[in-house]
């Protein structure tokens, strides 16, 4: 018999608990960066009653400014209107029936514009876009039949998600997650002395280029090619056009200014698309520079970019795009080009009559055959480096973690994992290559169920650890972790399906069904393998013909 157990129920105030999780936070953390307005509003809202607190929160959480009285309903506060008027006289909230415009277009539907339009003269059947502009435009007197609530101090919301998240874009859902036991964090070092921001400066401007990044996205998800093209202008002419000179908000410039100079690229404007990669060192700046550099026919500009990348790559796929393009450039300039990379690994072709999971009807295959067999794509060799540098990476490290709900640290793919860590990095690794890896079972037992961004629990068990482990050699471990360390976000993809142990005998297993071909990562990673002699290969398998065919 099935059975399942039902999923937890939440009390009525979680979310309040939540949030005062979040601004306990803060005030620990980061009061003497708030202004003045931002620490009063934090009294008054101490000075709450619980069902004040409550709708305050339920109000921040939305993400609107504006509510209507009649669709204001949360059964577990007792007394809305009531509770309106303690936010009224604490200054939270301002009341009205008489909302500006914009928020009027904002809360009210087609048919009640209608209504409240008589005199516009324009036709039922238009769409409440056309009704909206006349709001605007000609801005009536309005008085609405029903209350208005709008809030007085929206922005305290932002600050304080980001000042405990350290980002734009996670909110207070996160903190839902860990109550119904979705994730256990590990605990980390949240002291003041390893917080991320240090200066109110650097939360102003974070929340400026925030909002500057969204107002771009949202043109380019309308397709305004003019709106964008007018954001690009003002921020050439501003002082986002300078560095910031703390790496974390200029690392957040440089992905901006690379966002721009790809949308003025497709719109064919090479050369301020090139005065916007030159503001960005992270990739793929280097890489469009030189593209737009071969269009323009600057061959010699061109090739000392990709000489650079060639030589000191950010990232793997940096350096296998210099590559390609330098292999373009010998045909317009004298350049030492890299030969294409083959792929180094054997592959073999096995007909299979494959069910629902080709992946599935190779293991079963190689079971048959007395191999053990698990599916392990990029889950194993993450885990065991996941356990293996667990404290490393979970180590009190500058703005590397700012809350209880983080599965690794900011900087894990920034490109500066390592160079922050370097020392502590390096003796574990000699560690490693001198004693194997057989703590890392002591790890797992410690650790097991908590979040790290390297392991999927249900899938690595401890009897895939007991036969991987030892079928590498240390020193093999090792060279796989000076990969993932290298350019941990791409190289923590791209490997092999398939684990298999026989005996002494291993071999990771990488599987094609019919069309299906290897992509870049994979072959860097089989090539890499084939290099430090893990056994590896690639299996293309083909459907068993049927009597019918």
């Amino acid at each position: 018999m099935i059975t399942t157990t039902p999923p937890p129920v939440l009390p009525d105030f979680y979310y309040l608990s939540n949030f005062e999780t979040l601004i306990d936070f803060v005030s620990r953390q980061y009061l003497d960066l708030l202004n003045t307005e931002e620490q009063q509003w934090l009294e008054s809202y101490a000075s709450l009653s619980r069902d004040g607190k409550a709708l305050t929160v339920r109000f921040l959480s939305r993400r609107s400014d504006w509510f209507r009285r009649d669709k204001i309903s949360y059964q577990e506060i007792d007394d809305i209107d009531k509770t309106l008027e303690e936010l009224q006289l604490a200054g939270v909230v301002n009341i009205t029936h008489t909302p500006p415009p914009e928020a009027c277009c904002e809360l009210l539907t087609k048919p009640e514009l209608i209504v409240l339009l008589p005199d516009s003269g324009i036709q039922k059947q238009a769409k409440k876009q056309v009704f909206v502009d006349y709001m605007l435009n000609h801005k009536p007197e309005i008085n609405l039949p029903f209350l208005c609530v709008s809030l007085k101090n929206h922005t305290i919301m932002p600050i304080l998600l980001l000042l405990f998240f350290g980002n734009a874009h996670q909110d207070l859902s996160q903190f839902v997650l860990g109550d119904l036991g979705i994730h256990i964090f590990e605990q980390t070092d949240l002291s003041r002395d390893v917080r991320l921001f240090q200066h109110r400066e650097h939360i102003e401007n974070w929340l400026a280029l925030s909002a500057l990044s969204e107002q771009f996205w949202l043109a380019g998800v309308a397709k305004d090619k003019d709106k964008m093209r007018d954001i690009a202008d003002n921020v050439a002419n501003s002082e986002l056009s300078t560095a910031f000179n703390w790496q974390p908000l200029e690392r957040k410039r440089q992905r901006l200014m690379n966002r721009i100079g790809r949308e003025l690229e497709r719109q064919t404007h090479l050369g301020q698309a090139l005065t916007f990669y030159r503001q960005s060192e992270l990739p793929p700046s280097r890489e469009r520079q030189a593209r737009i550099l071969i269009k323009q026919k600057e061959y010699s500009l061109a090739a000392n970019i990709v000489a650079n990348m060639l030589n000191a790559p950010k990232d793997e796929e940096e350096h296998e795009t210099a590559g390609r393009i330098a292999r373009q450039l010998v045909k317009k300039i004298e350049l030492e080009a890299p030969e294409k990379v083959s792929p180094a690994f054997s592959s073999d072709t096995l007909t299979l009559d494959i069910g629902r999971s080709v992946e599935r009807s190779v293991a079963e295959h190689f079971q048959s055959h007395g191999w053990q067999v698990w599916y392990c794509e990029n889950l194993l060799i993450n885990a065991v480096f996941g356990l293996a540098f667990w404290d490393i990476i979970f180590s009190p490290v500058e703005g590397a973690f700012l809350n209880p709900f983080q599965r690794s640290p900011r900087d894990m793919y920034d490109g500066s994992f390592y160079a922050n860590r370097e020392y502590s990095i390096n003796c574990r690794l000699q560690d490693i290559e001198n004693g194997g890896l057989t703590f890392i079972f002591d790890v797992y037992q410690k650790k097991y169920g908590l979040s790290n961004d390297w392991i999927v629990w249900e899938y690595v068990k401890p009897e895939l650890l007991d036969a991987a482990i030892p079928a590498l050699s240390p020193k093999q471990w090792v060279a796989c972790f000076q990969r993932l360390l290298f350019d941990p976000r791409t190289n923590r993809k791209g490997h092999a399906d398939l684990f298999m142990t026989k005996g002494d005998n291993h071999a990771f297993v990488e599987v094609k069904g019919p069309g299906d071909s290897l992509q870049h990562h994979q072959i860097r990673w089989l090539n890499y393998l084939h290099l430090h002699d893990i056994t590896c290969s690639v299996l293309y398998v083909q459907q068993l013909p049927t009597d019918e065919s």
